[in-house]
């Protein structure tokens, strides 16, 4: 698609793209560091975990867990939309 563009919005899309790169590989290695935190300083497998989908967790005594309500996750989805939104478009 180069060819469709100015040289001038070629290099800055190039310069996002190397950027982009460079934080997802940045991500990457801050979420390894962060699993190997969890299983040598804080004894978690959190490896394991993520496979499984199941973690075991201490009794509290504090009787079941009950899931967050339904409204919540959709009230958080539309911020985070609202905020992409405002953040990159406007």
């Amino acid at each position: 698609y180069a060819k469709f563009v100015s040289k001038a919005v070629s290099d800055q899309l190039t310069t996002f793209h190397k950027l982009n790169a460079d934080l997802i590989l940045f991500l990457i290695g801050l979420h390894l560091a962060a699993i190997m935190f969890a299983y040598f300083v804080k004894k978690e497998n959190l490896l394991a975990t993520m496979f499984t989908g199941n973690k075991m967790l201490p009794d509290a005594g504090r009787g079941p867990m009950r899931p967050r309500p339904f409204w919540l996750a959709w009230a958080i989805a539309a911020f985070v939309a609202s905020a992409i939104y405002i953040l990159l478009i406007k």
